[in-house]
């Protein structure tokens, strides 16, 4: 049976980097190439990690950190060096995805037609306002 074992590191300039290691649980040592496929899961991962704060908005409109999580990001490294100098890069372009499927979720709400309910149509229609 093949499992992963985690190394945690932190850079020379504060970068969070988990090195993920496939090996086999009986040998306990590196899983090698006949023992899975490399295709579909890596022998070796590098991910990266960043604490973002969890926010939420205060009655009188001010956002208030609530606390920090912990969110990990691929990077694509062969070596832990070469993970540390592509830190910066890959958490830009996680964060240029996020921001995307944020953009991706709010148009989709926007363009949402909200069918009401027959209570609620009934109190749409019950409310009318007359103009003289």
């Amino acid at each position: 049976m093949l499992v992963r074992t985690i190394e945690s590191f932190l850079g020379p300039n504060g970068e969070r980097v988990e090195r993920l290691k496939l090996i086999n649980a009986e040998t306990e040592k590196e899983a090698q190439p006949s023992e899975f496929n490399s295709t579909e899961d890596p022998k070796l991962a590098f991910l990266g990690v960043v604490g973002l704060p969890v926010t939420v908005e205060n009655p009188n409109g001010q956002l208030q950190i609530l606390c920090h999580q912990d969110v990990r990001f691929p990077i694509e490294a062969s070596t832990l060096q070469e993970s540390f100098e592509k830190f910066e890069p890959s958490l830009n372009n996680y964060l240029n995805w996020l921001r995307q499927a944020k953009q991706r979720k709010q148009a989709e709400e926007e363009n949402k037609i909200v069918i009401p309910n027959a209570a609620e149509a009934d109190a749409i229609n019950k409310s009318k306002i007359i103009v003289p």
